[in-house]
This record gives structure tokens, C-alpha cells and sequence, in this order.
């Protein structure tokens, strides 16, 4: 990877004007469960991989809740504030086989659903 300053040394003229190219930021794309924990290990495994390259941009996928899901929607807010190169895209929910949320027996029947 290069540095400002070696990008700066590597600078071309062209058509009078100086041209100074830097290389291009490095992308990886997580997929959380919605889950908090799962969601913090993915933070956790960004900011590891940040501290190895910081060029690196983060970005977690995570999938729509069914219902209001407010300490996920918190941290999310908390972590995009501290690590700005650490991103999140929620995806849009997905219709659930057995429709209301209610209708499940626990949460992991639910998550599993919305992987599917």
C-alpha cells in the first residue's frame, strides 16, 4: 500500500496539470446475523482487521428485524460515530413463512428464518 507521501512522489504531469493517483480503498463485506452478539463479534472483527490495514474499509450487512430491535439500532449508531470506517447496510426484511413474529416459538426459529 502506498503512503500519501509515496503516492505524492509517484506523481505524473499531464497536460500541464500534476496527477497524483492514490491507490484505491480496499472493501470487505461482512453478514451479520440479527443478533447483537453476532452483530459485536463482526464490529470486533472489523476494528482487528482495521488495526492490521487501516486503508481498509468495513462494511456489515445485517438483515431487517421483524420487530423493533432498539439496542441493535444504538450500537449500530455508537459504532458508525467512533469507527467511520466501519459502515452498515441493513437490508430490507423478508416475508416470514409463518407471517407475524408471534407465531414463532423463539427468536433463533425467527433468525433463521430471515437468513434463509
Amino acid at each position: 500500500h502506498l503512503s500519501i507521501s509515496d503516492a505524492a512522489k509517484a506523481r505524473s504531469i499531464v497536460g500541464g496539470a500534476v496527477v497524483v493517483e492514490f491507490p484505491s480503498m480496499e472493501r470487505v463485506v461482512f453478514y451479520a446475523l440479527p443478533a447483537v452478539g453476532h452483530l459485536m463479534s463482526m464490529v470486533e472483527l472489523g476494528k482487528l482487521f482495521l488495526s492490521q490495514n487501516p486503508c481498509l474499509s468495513i462494511t456489515i450487512l445485517s438483515p431487517t428485524l421483524p420487530v423493533e430491535h432498539n439496542l441493535i439500532s444504538s450500537y449500530i449508531s455508537s459504532v458508525s460515530s467512533v469507527f467511520p470506517a466501519i459502515t452498515f447496510h441493513t437490508l430490507p426484511p423478508v416475508p416470514l413463512l409463518l407471517g407475524n413474529p408471534s407465531n414463532y416459538s423463539n427468536r433463533e426459529q425467527i433468525a433463521f428464518e430471515i437468513v434463509r
